[in-house]
């Protein structure tokens, strides 16, 4: 019976944990969750450094400072989300994008540094070089 009761508690720990992961990656574009997984992994990803991109995201905002799409957004909890990506860009690069928003957009980067550890606990990302951005 003793054992029967850890199984069952082990299962539900499970089911929740699950669940946990799916609503964090909800919105987070189907490409990108390998690239999630790899980062919720234990120790370094370094096998992501260098990967090439190539994605169709929604804009959210764009400046000469920042750059965020809506589908590589993390929701940790509540209260809490993240963006998975981190552009490295020129403001020249994105300057088609200023004023926008809602809007798809084909982008290519290469991922050049991952991002995971004390700086950023529980909450890693990447940082991806712009290569082209189009509407």
């Amino acid at each position: 019976m003793k054992t029967l009761s850890l199984i069952l508690a082990f299962l539900l720990i499970s089911a929740a944990a699950h669940g946990e992961y799916e609503s964090a990656i909800s919105e987070l574009n189907a490409d990108l969750v390998p690239i999630y997984e790899s980062l919720m992994a234990e120790g370094q990803p370094t096998n992501l450094v260098g990967k090439h991109l190539k994605l169709t995201l929604n804009l959210k905002y764009s400046s000469d400072r920042h750059l965020l799409f809506t589908d590589t957004q993390v929701i940790v909890d509540k209260s809490t989300k993240y963006y998975l990506i981190k552009w490295k860009f020129r403001p020249n690069d994105v300057k088609v994008l200023f004023g926008k928003s809602n809007v798809r957009c084909k982008v290519n980067g290469r991922i050049v540094e991952v991002i995971k550890g004390a700086t950023t606990p529980h909450m890693p990302y990447v940082v991806v070089e712009l290569v082209s951005v189009e509407l």
